[in-house]
């Protein structure tokens, strides 16, 4: 199954993440994820997880899939830099 499977294995991986923080996006919650913070980062794990599922798509061509998984990368690295910031870690 090779690279299909793993882009729908991540793909749902991130809808589960953006399903999680969109759980408690509730703008009344404590900083650092109140404010709509959670909201904002689950908005983008869910464009994470669409791209990866356009990019699973077997008819899709290589620079097509190449071009989405890219794009992927970006949305995610912005993702975890959210993330680094709110932890300050």
């Amino acid at each position: 199954m090779g690279n299909w499977w793993n882009a729908l294995v991540w793909a749902e991986c991130r809808a589960r993440a953006a399903d999680y923080l969109q759980g408690r996006s509730d703008d009344d919650a404590p900083e650092p994820l109140g404010n709509g913070a959670a909201r904002r980062l689950a908005a983008r794990y869910r464009s994470v997880s669409e791209l990866l599922n356009r990019a699973a798509d077997k008819s899709a061509s290589t620079d097509d899939k190449r071009r989405l998984i890219a794009e992927a990368r970006a949305v995610e690295v912005s993702c975890i830099d959210r993330i680094a910031e709110i932890c300050d870690c």
